[in-house]
């Protein structure tokens, strides 16, 4: 087996979509001997900022001398990107050695009606290779949800943790924020710590904090920063501001511990902040030693593809995976500096809710390029998001093709900021070529 026949049998998994439930996943990993019960892991679910904060997690503890494994999605240039050990991709040859292997298992499976998923598949491949390399701690990242999610085998994580929650995969999770939070909080375990988002709604934190009880865990909430300053597309530094701490029994005690503590983070944007003073209290609460110069080595350290990422300096070039009206606000709200100046290459899913996510970032734009993300039948048309478009911004465009549309962005840009964004599947085909198109550019 090859490794580019490695990825074609993975992706041929798709052809049994989505399916929550853990019967397959746990048939599977039976049969690799459980190495997932060989691992300490550090779970992480939510809708928005769960990615930024599992590589904050992962980074802090790779500094705290931990070797780290990192399981994250979806990827965006490369699909190695989904399984990291100390901040380096799984290596093809491996991929490909254990794909070639779990197939034979998969095969077997299928026979008795327990054919894993595309997902479920790359879980139990990265569990396994993560206990193989002896990884002393894993953050994991779930896929979808949280109660049905492959990932929530682990039986007894040292610490979950959910980041911001919103209106996302509605037919799968539920309609309100509460049923998604309920959806969520699958992922506490009896006797675990559980660490909140400080930005959390009410209503999802009602359910995470019944869900808590019921699993007799303390929750931590951390309280939003008492000092940010925003240093644009480099960062932020800002200062932590304590934690709240509900009981088991709903005793609420404040927690000083940390509290003024100055940090910076590399990650741009005021969300990077409370996915920031997420991670570092969910490293504290982990039971793993780590020093207060590990977390703030490693907090400055953290890199995520496609988040606010600042592809060029000159001229400002910055690409945004943002998919959901909330992750598209948090955007809104990092380039409002920008305002009016802005010329966005736009390409959304028509599965999503892109109305009301182009209402807010439209605005921002002083022109507009849309268009259809190739090779994905998910995907709006150009036509389609430009029409939507329109009534927030005067000047848009439909493009043809992924050149056509940075040769637009940049004509129309003169020099200004051109943001990259709508999904993350526009980022991963367009972050190369953007990349390469601006450096020929300028030559």
């Amino acid at each position: 087996m090859t490794y580019a026949q490695a990825l074609s049998y993975i992706h041929s998994l798709l052809k049994f979509g989505i399916k929550p439930g853990l019967q397959r996943i746990e048939a599977l990993l039976d049969r690799l001997g459980r190495p997932d019960r060989r691992l300490a892991v550090l779970h992480v679910a939510g809708t928005n900022g769960k990615g930024s904060t599992c590589a904050m997690l992962a980074s802090i503890l790779q500094a705290a001398g931990y070797k780290t494994g990192l399981f994250i999605s979806p990827y965006v240039v490369n699909f190695r990107e989904r399984m990291q050990i100390n901040g380096q991709y799984i290596p093809p040859g491996e991929l490909t050695r254990r794909t070639e292997r779990l197939q034979k298992l998969a095969e077997e499976l299928e026979k008795e009606d327990l054919g894993p998923t595309e997902f479920e598949f790359i879980t139990a491949l990265a569990l396994e290779w993560f206990a193989d390399a002896g990884c002393q701690a894993v953050v994991l990242e779930t896929g979808l949800g949280g109660r049905l999610d492959s990932t929530n085998v682990v039986e007894k994580p040292l610490v979950s943790v959910i980041t911001s929650i919103s209106l996302d995969h509605t037919a799968i999770l539920g309609d309100t924020i509460e049923e998604i939070a309920m959806e969520k909080s699958g992922i506490i375990k009896p006797g675990c710590p559980v660490v909140v988002s400080p930005g959390l709604r009410a209503d999802a934190f009602g359910a995470i904090r019944r869900t808590a009880a019921e699993q007799n865990c303390s929750l931590y909430q951390p309280k939003p920063a008492r000092e940010a300053t925003s240093l644009g597309l480099e960062g932020s530094r800002f200062t932590a501001g304590g934690l709240r701490r509900i009981q088991p029994d709903g005793t609420e005690t404040d927690v000083n511990d940390g509290a003024g503590q100055a940090y910076t983070v590399c990650l741009a944007g005021a969300h990077q902040v409370s996915n920031a003073l997420t991670a570092i209290e969910a490293v504290r609460l982990c039971g793993l030693p780590v020093s207060q110069q590990a977390i703030e080595t490693g907090l400055s350290a953290a890199r995520f593809p496609a988040r606010l990422e600042l592809l060029r300096k000159q001229p400002p070039v910055v690409l945004d995976g943002a998919h959901n009206p909330e992750g598209a606000a948090a955007l809104a709200v990092a380039m409002a500096g920008e305002a009016g100046k802005i010329t966005a290459v736009m390409g959304m899913m028509a599965d999503k809710d892109y109305p009301t996510a182009l209402s807010v970032l439209a605005p921002l734009c002083r022109s507009i390029v849309t268009l259809r993300v190739r090779d994905n039948p998910r995907s709006l048309s150009a036509a389609a998001l430009a029409a939507a478009a329109r009534p927030y911004c005067s000047d848009v465009t439909a493009a043809s093709s992924y050149r056509q549309a940075l040769l637009l962005a940049r004509e129309k840009a003169a020099g200004g900021p051109v943001l990259i964004c709508g999904s993350f599947y526009l980022a991963g085909a367009l972050r190369q070529k953007a990349l390469d198109f601006f450096a020929e550019t300028q030559k």
